[in-house]
Formats: C-alpha cells, structure tokens, sequence
C-alpha cells in the first residue's frame, strides 16, 4: 500500500504533496482548492490546517521556456508521483554494474590521461625544437642574404625591366648579364617562398594554439569526471544508509504489532483467573455465610474470614482495573508508536524516489563523459595529423633561402608569438589558482557535510537508545499484591523519601545507570508474590524491594521519553488509603 489520502481516507491515485508533508489524490486536492475559492479564502491541510497555494508544477513545464509577458510560477505545491520501491537484490545488481562502469571509465580515463599528457609534452618538445630551427635558419638566411647582397652590388650591369629573360636570350646574352639574370630568378624565388613559409609559420601557431585549448578542455572533463565520481560514492553511500534504516523500521514496526498481541493472551489468563479466584471466594463466602448461621457460637471469627475475603476481593477487582487501564494506555502508545513509523517510512520513501533520480542524473552525466571521450579521441587524431604537417613544413624549412627583410619580420612574429604564448602561461597560471581555491571551497562543503552525517547519526542512536528503554519489559513484568494498609502506608512514605532524595542527584548516562543497577543487585521477575496466604514479613520484605526497583528506576529513568505515568504500585496504594 502506497499510503492513505488524508481528505478521502483511501489509497492515493495520482498522489500529490503540499509543503507541509501530507499526501492527498490530485482529484481531493482539486476539490479541496474549489471549496476554499468558493468560501473565499486560501486552502488549508485537512491534517494540520496548515494554509497552501494551489500550483503544480512539473519537471516537463519547468522545462518550457518562459515568455516575457508570461509571470513565472511559484513551487509551493510540487506533484509527487510514488514508483514502487525496487527489491535489494535489483538495487544490489544495479550499484555492481554502476561499479564496474566506474572502474572501466576511470581505468580508460586514466589511460587517455597518460597518451594526452605524453602527446602534449612531445608537442611542447616538438615546438620548441622547431623554434629553434627556425631561428637557426634565419640566421642562415640572414647571412647567406647579406653575401648575396654585397655580390649583386659588385656587379655593375644591371638588366632593365623591358628586358627579356627567356631561355632564347639567356643562351645569347653575355656572362654578366646572365649571372644577374639568375641572382634575380633566385631571388624572387627565394621570396615566394617565404611567403609562403610565413603563411604555414601562422598556420602551425593557430594550430597549436587550439590543441592547447583542446587538452585544456580535457582537463576540465577530467576534473568533472572526478566530482561525478565522487557524487556517486555519496549517492551510493547515502542509498546504502537508507536500506539499513528501512531495514530497522520495519522490523520495529514487526516488533510493535507483535508486542500488542503477545500482551493480549497475558492479560485474558490473568483475567480468567482472577474471575475464578473471585468466585471461589464468593463460593467460600457463601459457605462461611451457612456457617455461621449453623454455628452461631464461631460468628466473631467467621465475620473476620469474611471481612477479609471481602477485603481482598475489592483487591482483585482493583488490580484487574489497574491492568485493564495499563493495556489500554499500552496499546496507545504503541498504536502511536506505528502511526510514527509509517510517517517515516513515507518519508524515507521519498527520500529514496529523489536519490534514484539523482542516479538517473548521474548516468546521464556519465554517457555525456562517454560522448566527450569520443571527442578527445578524435582531438588525439587531429593532434596526429598535426604532427605529420609539421613533417612536412619541416621538408619545406629546408628549401628556404636567405631574404633579410622577410627574416626580420619573421623573427618580429615569433616574438609577437612568444609574448602571446607568455600571457596565456599566465592566464592558465590564474586558472590553476582559482581551480585551487574552489577545491578548498570544495573541501570545506564535505567536512561540514560529514559532521552533519555524524550528528545524525548520533541522533539515530539516541533514537535507538530511547526505543530501546520504552521497549524494555523489565519495568511492566510484574504486578504488585495489595498490602495491608499500614505496610501500604509505610512502602509509599519510603518510596517517596527514597525517590525524592535520588531526583536530587545529577543524571546519570545510560552505561551509569545500568552498572549501577547490576551493582546494587535489582531484582529480576515479578516484584511481588501473589500469594494470598504470605505473612506480614514477606510482604515488608517484597515492599521494600519494590521500592528499590522504582529507585532504580528513578536512576536508569531516560531524559528523552514522555512524562512518567503513574505506576501500578502507586495506584494500589492510593486505592488501599481510600
């Protein structure tokens, strides 16, 4: 059963929550909305006549983008849709496969990790060594440059632009003429290809730039990938924690139907007895009674039989009261204690229908990973074919040849690009420092997380603690005998005293109490003897035991519980006064 509707009574269909926790149909919660506007005033909880605003609000509609001329709405009421809870053995299948998902991520996380750390070391090597070349050769360049230079301006014949030098006329020009002819072929070469090379130089940078910002991206996913990780432990954590509570309360709420019906057939055998006790003695009565007409010379000691057999039928009518009364105040207890459980068990219900969706999310946050690593996979591939052009522009370098303004430029770029390379080492340096910040931001969160975990769980022991007191049958195991009236008076002067001088004592903690208790030897089982023939001295004896078992009580008594209730003992003895 799902739970009950509190307008209807009935089992919940389309079950709906209102903020302050009760469950109620989406029809009863309509209707409820509908009385309230036709009485003009705001809806209240049947349960707490706690005021609510009528808003559902689903996942689907949150969704929706909102327009501007559209007011958003508010979250008081959110629709709560009840699933049936998954069995342990679904729960324990699904945390191994999550787990074993886990560790083959990580183990193809961490190899990606490794390949992309060793690649983007091998590509700073490999820009470095091409740095070097190239300044290298532009050295070259420069001097082989300078010698062509001083060679051209030895020669004093130079050819005029209307000049032509095709093959035909170089085969009939004179030979320096077609010395200069060449340098100048050579030359404009020479300049097309450092175009051409300066074209390529920019290409790589930008190239490397975005495999920069690529592994950087990597990076990120990774740290991402770790705090996802870490999110499920808790979830797993949390969803562990929930099936042992879930546990624990329904096998106390077991122990609470149980506890009624083993007290129940105690209760109807002292009764049956008491019924026959009582008409024995009204049988004995009656034959008493012929007695003394026959023998009139016994009347004053059959009138004391008498008065005493009566005496003590008023004391069995007084217990089987007492103990009527204390079944009664039993079952109220305990049919309070089971309505509390059933409350918590919703609520762990719902607790438990959030930590699934949580998971959902975070399978979906680990499929993205998946496509994400794809998309590193394919960045290592393009990192490869980046590594092959440079091959290439390296065969390139080596067909260069000298021009000093071309190499002057060059050399002003490479520095451009130094200095740019420089401030995005510093920006990533601010990155780290701010990533470094938030992780002690990060870390800060989990203490306090965790010393909530330890306060609540503290709390549940307590809990425990207290259940495990009110739950303890040695403080309602036996019923006292009604004493005489002057042993009555002098056990309720005693026990008073007794109790007064220990409620001026400091409390005692539960380990205390109970090592106190094993110390002064309380006793174990029934406190008084229900025999009906004992003798004034047993009876002073079991009354004073009595009054040490409620000064121990009075000791082991739990801070936390309900206000005591008046014991048996007391009642007998207010009943024996009057």
């Amino acid at each position: 059963m799902i739970g009950q509707c509190s307008q209807c009574l009935k089992e919940l269909r389309v079950p709906a929550c209102i903020p302050c926790g009760h469950l109620y149909c989406k029809s009863c919660l309509l209707q409820v909305d509908e009385e309230a506007t036709c009485n003009y005033h705001r809806p209240t909880c049947r349960a707490c006549y706690t005021p609510f605003k009528m808003d559902f609000i689903t996942e689907e509609e949150q969704n929706k983008p909102q327009f501007k001329g559209k007011p958003r709405s508010m979250s008081d009421v959110r629709e709560l849709f009840i699933k049936p809870i998954p069995t342990p053995r679904i729960l324990g299948a699904e945390t191994i496969s999550l787990r074993q998902n886990a560790q083959a991520y990580e183990e193809t996380l961490r190899k990606d990790r490794a390949r992309l750390s060793q690649e983007k070391d091998d590509l700073m090597t490999s820009h470095r060594r091409e740095v070097a070349e190239l300044t290298a050769k532009i050295f070259a360049l420069e001097g082989s440059n300078r010698t062509l230079v001083l060679d051209v301006g030895n020669y004093s014949v130079q050819l005029p632009h209307s000049v032509d030098v095709s093959p035909e006329y170089q085969n009939t020009a004179v030979g320096p003429d077609i010395s200069a002819c060449a340098m100048q072929k050579e030359r404009d070469h020479l300049v097309s290809e450092i175009s051409g090379l300066k074209a390529q130089v920019t290409l790589l940078l930008a190239s490397l730039r975005n495999s920069k910002g690529m592994v950087d991206r990597v990076a990120l996913l990774e740290n991402q990938k770790k705090n996802l990780q870490s999110d499920r432990d808790l979830m797993l954590a949390e969803l562990e924690r929930e099936k042992t509570l879930r546990k624990e309360s329904r096998w106390k709420l077991d122990q609470a139907t149980r506890q009624p019906n083993a007290l129940k057939p105690i209760l109807d055998n002292e009764r049956s007895d008491s019924k026959a006790e009582i008409q024995q003695l009204a049988t004995k009565s009656e034959a008493e009674t012929d007695n003394v007409d026959r023998t009139m010379t016994n009347s004053d000691a059959s009138q004391v039989k008498v008065v005493n057999l009566q005496a003590r039928i008023r004391g069995l009518n007084v217990k089987l009261m007492t103990s009527e009364d204390e079944y009664r105040r039993h079952k109220a207890r305990l049919e309070s204690e089971v309505k509390h459980l059933l409350h918590q068990r919703e609520k762990k219900q719902i607790e438990l229908n959030g930590s699934q969706v949580t998971m959902r999310a975070l399978e979906e946050r680990i499929r993205d990973l998946k496509t994400e690593l794809s998309d590193s996979q394919k960045l290592v591939a393009e990192l490869e074919g980046y590594k092959q052009k440079a091959t290439e522009l390296e065969d390139i370098n080596a067909r260069l040849a000298p021009d000093l303004d071309s190499a002057r430029r060059l050399v002003n770029l490479m520095t451009a690009n130094n200095e740019v390379l420089l401030q995005k080492i510093v920006e990533l340096g601010a990155d780290g420092a701010h990533l470094k910040i938030e992780t002690a931001r990060l870390t800060g969160e989990i203490v306090l997380l965790l010393q909530a975990l330890r306060e609540y769980e503290e709390e549940q022991e307590v809990e425990d603690a207290v259940l495990r007191l009110d739950e303890d049958p040695s403080f309602t195991e036996g019923v006292p005998s009604p004493p005489s009236e002057s042993v009555a008076s002098i056990t309720v002067s005693a026990t008073s005293d007794f109790v007064f001088s220990h409620t001026e004592a400091p409390p005692l903690s539960l380990e205390e109490s109970s090592s106190a208790m094993n110390e002064q030897g309380a006793p174990k089982g029934p406190i008084l003897d229900d025999n009906p023939f004992a003798s004034k001295d047993q009876d002073r004896t079991q009354i004073l035991d009595a009054s040490s078992d409620v000064a121990d009580y009075v000791l082991v008594r739990n801070p936390f519980a309900d206000p005591p209730q008046p014991s048996s003992t007391k009642m007998t003895n207010e009943a024996f006064r009057q």
